[in-house]
């Protein structure tokens, strides 16, 4: 399998030929089966791969591939959190207790001293649930292929985050938990009055024209280029509440 692409001799923007060399070395020294990249610069645009987009076929990467963002996700959540903020339906100093009475509550967690605030910078000192060593047995292991489709549901993944010690007490130092934005994203489905994934539509994705970029909510697989950023009450079927995908 060839997974060296040709760097050109006269790149189409600045930085190109390192940007190449970089998604090469992913591929070649790391083993990641492929990657890809765009770089846009004014009406210049670029798009840049290695390796391929499946290894059974050797079919290479395209610039049409849909992928899910990760944490970039976060992003999105404290976007729609400071535009509700703005908006007077919440404040970044209501407490976690004041929106999800009764969530988070034991092993030195008490949602009645975590504020939003500190749910968006990391300050809160809720474990993270990412951490539990079933998810990662079930997600980070080989035993991702028999688990990816397990939809656990918000409250599941406080609930293990709860069942575990505070990592400290909210304001008293900085720890990166995932659990902080499954709680934001809860509270703004309180606030906003409709879904997570439909807040990310209305509010983000179609406002600024993103017609790749949606919450796939329960979602498994993933959406053609006519239904991204579609909200449900346009369609049939509701949209999924929000769910984190482990995967």
């Amino acid at each position: 399998m060839n997974t060296r692409a040709i760097t050109p001799a006269n790149p189409i923007v600045p930085g190109q030929a390192e940007v190449q060399r970089l998604l090469e070395a992913a591929v070649i020294e790391q083993g990641y089966p492929g990657a890809i990249t765009e770089i846009r610069n004014g009406t210049q645009r670029w798009f840049g791969s290695a390796g391929v987009a499946d290894t059974a076929t050797g079919r290479p990467r395209t610039p049409q591939e849909r992928f899910r963002v990760g944490s970039i996700t976060k992003t999105f959540t404290a976007t729609l959190v400071l535009q509700l903020a703005a908006e007077y339906r919440l404040s970044l100093d209501d407490t976690v207790e004041k929106w999800l009475p009764g969530l988070v509550q034991g092993n030195g967690h008490d949602g009645g001293e975590v504020t939003i605030r500190q749910l968006l910078n990391h300050t809160s000192g809720i474990f993270a649930y990412t951490l539990d060593e079933g998810m990662l047995e079930r997600y980070w292991t080989p035993k991702l292929l028999e688990h990816r489709f397990d939809k656990p549901t918000p409250e599941d993944l406080v609930k293990i985050a709860v069942s575990y010690p505070a990592d400290f007490q909210p304001g008293q130092g900085w720890g990166y938990s995932n659990t902080n934005f499954v709680l934001a994203a809860m509270i703004i489905e309180k606030a906003a009055g409709m879904s997570y994934a439909d807040a990310v539509a209305y509010r983000i994705a179609r406002p600024l024209k993103l017609a790749g970029t949606y919450a796939p909510g329960g979602e498994t697989g993933f959406r053609g280029p006519t239904r991204a950023a579609t909200p449900s009450s346009c369609c049939p079927t509701p949209t999924p509440r929000f769910t984190m995908s482990p995967s």
